[in-house]
């Protein structure tokens, strides 16, 4: 799979959640609202840092999340629209129900194992760089510098935490090929060594970072003059959070179409 071909199939993203803007809004407006829901109840109670009880909490939305993306990938490898429009011919709408329903099922409950894990990880990753008894979002101690042998250790746990977070990041889009109705197992060797999670990575990057950057840099510019010490007016600070769940459902179903035409390609070279 070579670099132009990941850059290319990840601009296809932007291209096709524009083209099908109307279908998607139908498809994801009541998940949508089960994901502001949940992430307005994280909010509330104060649990933006407790990840173990921020996974439950946003559970119902994983599932949502995951119906959405299923049906994206439905779509996109096999013309597949939501709801189910019969033939007519009742044996054959039978066979497609449960071919659809299969992918479905299966992707959803894979993107939901994948959120869930993945808030989890970044639980154990805050707890191990932010010390204990410190407050999110405010400077640790000073530690003073030292060349034992235990900060080495410690230097060499990290960098290969970091490699081995990068080479994981395959598993977070298995979720396509099982909605799509492929062999996890295939993709995964298609993917290949280290190389070919970079890959992936860049072409999530090209898919989200745009768009979660330009949000980050409108939203401080409007909402900068009604910034306070104490943050912002209630009503601003619910409008943004709600901006915020919109944004994080468009990213994802951009992120979903654009990986899903990288995933294509890489099947289409190797075949």
């Amino acid at each position: 799979m070579a670099a132009y071909d990941v850059t290319d199939s990840a601009i296809k993203g932007y291209a096709l959640v524009w083209q099908e803007r109307r279908y998607l809004f139908k498809l994801a407006i009541f998940p949508l609202l089960i994901k502001f829901t949940c992430a307005m109840t994280v909010i509330i109670n104060g649990l933006e840092f407790d990840f173990a009880k921020q996974a439950l909490l946003m559970l119902p939305s994983y599932i949502a999340d995951g119906w959405v993306m299923s049906h994206l990938v439905r779509l996109i490898y096999l013309d597949q629209r939501w709801p189910f429009r019969p033939s007519g011919h009742a044996q054959n709408d039978m066979a497609a129900l449960r071919d659809r329903a299969g992918g479905i099922m299966g992707g959803t409950i894979c993107f939901t194992l994948i959120e869930f894990l993945k808030t989890g990880y970044v639980g154990i990753f805050f707890n191990i760089m932010v010390p204990p008894g410190t407050t999110p979002g405010t400077m640790p101690p000073a530690v003073p510098p030292t060349d034992s042998p235990t900060s080495l250790v410690a230097a060499v746990l990290a960098l290969g935490l970091m490699i081995l977070t990068i080479w994981a990041v395959r598993y977070l889009w298995l979720y396509i090929p099982v909605a799509a109705g492929f062999s996890g197992r295939d993709y995964l060797k298609r993917v290949g060594g280290l190389v070919g999670s970079i890959r992936l990575l860049g072409a999530w990057m090209i898919c989200a970072i745009p768009l979660l950057f330009s949000f980050i840099l409108v939203i401080s510019m409007l909402l900068a003059p009604f910034q306070t010490p104490q943050g912002l007016p209630p009503a601003l600070d619910f409008l943004m959070n709600g901006l915020r769940v919109v944004v994080s459902m468009v990213a994802g179903l951009i992120t979903t179409a654009g990986m899903a035409s990288v995933i294509r390609s890489m099947y289409a070279e190797k075949a």
